[in-house]
């Protein structure tokens, strides 16, 4: 197993345990909570991935010898971009790498699509804006976005695909 591969286990194991929770209180009777539990479960999904993101590419970029390689892995230097596939492609080729090259191109979408639905989650209380309709050309603006069980694994599983790939490089 990888150097993060237990804390990918144990990570993946509470997203799940959160779904089946979500499921169980579906089926009692309260959609909202149900909802909301999954909200948590996709939101943590993206949170997980995007500390992987940034410890893995610190920890390759100590290994840089780069004049500014310090000055790059600060945390000013990375803010949010492993919340964007692009800006997250960008750092990364820093240190010659691009985390999401192999990924099909169903998942490469599945995963920006996901990933700017855990800002509408997390910051429009799950209703979609103009820019996340643009995005994905189905959820309507001002309407809930839809949160399904089935995709919050597929995006859990794309995730630890990427990270696993990258552990291959430290």
């Amino acid at each position: 197993m990888g150097k993060f591969a237990l804390e990918r286990v144990l990570h993946q194991k509470l997203i799940n345990q959160q779904i089946r929770l979500a499921e169980k209180v579906e089926e009692e009777g309260d959609p909202e909570l149900a909802y909301r539990l999954l909200g948590n479960a996709h939101e943590d999904v993206l949170t997980v991935f995007e500390t992987y993101l940034k410890i893995i590419y610190r920890f390759l970029m100590g290994k840089k010898y780069l004049p500014n390689a310090r000055d790059l892995a600060t945390k000013k230097a990375i803010g949010n971009k492993f919340q964007n596939i692009e800006r997250g492609r960008e750092l990364y080729k820093n240190v010659g790498i691009d985390p999401f090259d192999g990924l099909a191109d169903s998942d490469l979408n599945f995963l920006r699509v996901n990933i700017e639905k855990r800002h509408v989650v997390g910051h429009n209380l799950s209703i979609a804006d103009e820019t996340y309709s643009e995005s994905t050309q189905s959820e309507h603006p001002g309407r809930t976005v839809h949160l399904l069980a089935n995709e919050i694994s597929r995006f859990a599983d794309i995730c630890a695909s990427v990270v696993t790939k990258l552990e291959e490089n430290l």
